[in-house]
C-alpha cells in the first residue's frame, strides 16, 4: 500500500486500488491481475477481518513512526560510508550528489513521520470502521496480543475504532491491567481487569485510552494519575511524575490555544487568555495521553 515511500504521504491507496478495480476489472491493463487479488481478497470476510486486525496492530507496533525513525537512522549510517564511496566512482561531483542523496533521506523521514497518521484514518474509511480513538498500551514486559496478532514493542501507540471491537490476549496476569478512558467532556474513567484475556471497544466520545499490563498498582484503590494540575492567577503548572513531551490546551469549543513541545520536563507552565473552562492534554515520553478539565478562576 506505500510502494516503499514513493508516493506522498496523503496519498490514500485504498482509494486508489478500489477505482483502479473498478475502472479496469475488465481490461488489459498491465497491472489489473494485481491490484483485482488484492481487492477479491478484501471482499471475503474473513481475509478481510484478518488484514484489519494485523494493520491495527502493525501501526501501532512496529510502523510507528519512532520505531521506524530508529531503523532509518541505523540504515542511513550503515549505509552513508559506502554510498559516498560510490560517488566517487561513478559521479563527476561525489558531493553533491550525496546532497541530493541526504535530500532524499530528510523526504523519507518527512514521509515516515506523517504517513501511518493519515493511514489510521484511510484504514477506518475503507472499511467502515467507526470514529479514530488514539489507544496506548505499555506491555511492562508481558507478552500481548491484539486480536490474536501479538506486539513486538514495549509499548503500542495507535489507535482503536468505534465500529470494531478488540480483543486484548496477556500472556500472564500476576497484578491485572488498568484500563483509562478519557472523554472529550474532560472527565475520565479507570478500569481495572484481572482476566487473560478481555474485550474493548472504544466509543465516539473517547478523546483517548490508556491501558497498562500487569502493573502493581492495579489492584490498587490509590492508583491515581501521574500529573497534578496548579492554577495560579492566568497560569497553569504541569507536575508531573513522569517527564513529558507535549501538550495542548483547548476551550470547550474544541479550538486549539496552545499546542507545544516539552522537552522531557517534569514541569511546564502555560498561560491562559481569561478565566473559563479549558481541556489540558499531555503526552508521556512512553507515549502516554493524559487529558484533564481545568477550572480557572
Amino acid at each position: 500500500l506505500d510502494r516503499t515511500g514513493y508516493e506522498a504521504f496523503d496519498f490514500d491507496y485504498f482509494k486508489f486500488l478500489y477505482d483502479m478495480y473498478e475502472n479496469y476489472r475488465d481490461s488489459f491493463y498491465p497491472h489489473a491481475s494485481g491490484i483485482r487479488l488484492y481487492c477479491l481478497v478484501l471482499e471475503e470476510v474473513q481475509l478481510r477481518q484478518l488484514f484489519i486486525n494485523r494493520y491495527i496492530a502493525f501501526l501501532g507496533d512496529f510502523l510507528h513512526d519512532e520505531v521506524a525513525m530508529n531503523l532509518l537512522h541505523e540504515m542511513r549510517a550503515e549505509y552513508e560510508g559506502e554510498y559516498y564511496n560510490h560517488c566517487m566512482v561513478y559521479f563527476e561531483d561525489p558531493n553533491n550528489q550525496m546532497g541530493v542523496w541526504n535530500w532524499y533521506y530528510t523526504e523519507l523521514e518527512k514521509w515516515w513521520s506523517q504517513r501511518r497518521n493519515f493511514m489510521i484514518d484511510y484504514l477506518a474509511d475503507y472499511f467502515d470502521l467507526g470514529v479514530v480513538v488514539p489507544v496506548t498500551i505499555r506491555t511492562h514486559g508481558s507478552a500481548v496480543a491484539l486480536n490474536d496478532v501479538f506486539l513486538t514493542q514495549e509499548t503500542f501507540k495507535g489507535a482503536f475504532y468505534s465500529n470494531y471491537p478488540m480483543n486484548i490476549s496477556v500472556d500472564k496476569m500476576e497484578h491485572g491491567c488498568v484500563i483509562t478512558k478519557y472523554y472529550k467532556d474532560g472527565t475520565c474513567d479507570k478500569q481495572y481487569v484481572e482476566s487473560l484475556q478481555f474485550a474493548l471497544q472504544v466509543d465516539a466520545d473517547m478523546s483517548s485510552v490508556a491501558i497498562d499490563v500487569n502493573v502493581p498498582e492495579a489492584l490498587k484503590d490509590t492508583y491515581v494519575d501521574d500529573l497534578t494540575v496548579v492554577v495560579k492567577d492566568n497560569t497553569i503548572e504541569m507536575l508531573s511524575s513522569r517527564p513529558l513531551v507535549g501538550m495542548a490546551l483547548c476551550d470547550m469549543q474544541g479550538r486549539i490555544l496552545s499546542n507545544e513541545k516539552v522537552s522531557s520536563t517534569f514541569t511546564h507552565k502555560v498561560n491562559v487568555p481569561h478565566r473559563g473552562i479549558y481541556l489540558l492534554q499531555v503526552l508521556y515520553t512512553d507515549g502516554a495521553v493524559a487529558t484533564h478539565k481545568v477550572v480557572v478562576k
